[in-house]
């Protein structure tokens, strides 16, 4: 895969992982890739 590719798919993983987020708690502002960097939250 590219780096491009790579990055993208950061982004789209975040994002979703953000959304989810939002609709399970409400009031948890979207983080965005900060997920992918954070295990264990």
């Amino acid at each position: 895969m590219s780096i491009r590719a790579v990055l993208v798919a950061a982004v789209i993983t975040g994002f979703l992982l953000g959304a989810a987020e939002i609709q399970g708690h409400g009031a948890t502002p979207p983080r965005g890739t900060a997920h992918l960097f954070a295990p264990g939250r």
